[in-house]
């Protein structure tokens, strides 16, 4: 996955390998193992990378996210916080 993400303009935060962003379509992409999570203010381009993995791997669309690696998340739409 490290290879396609590279491949599409992502690039690992120096902090964390497993951590990727893209400067031009403002998604960060947090890795572990075969869990993936997409952050993004909007949708769209959030869908049109789910669409580019979906043709090189098996993914399946969990829909908005309220845990991943057991953490909870919490979003307030108003203020655009996660």
């Amino acid at each position: 996955m490290a290879k396609l993400l590279k491949m599409l303009g992502y690039n690992p935060f120096t902090s964390n390998i497993a951590t990727y962003y893209s400067i031009i379509d403002k998604i960060i992409v947090i890795t572990h193992i075969n869990d993936y999570l997409l952050i993004r203010p909007s949708i769209t381009k959030i869908n049109v990378l789910k669409a580019q993995l979906a043709k090189a791997h098996d993914i399946k669309d969990l829909k908005p996210t309220h845990y991943f690696l057991r953490v909870k998340i919490h979003r307030n739409k108003l203020y655009r916080l996660l």
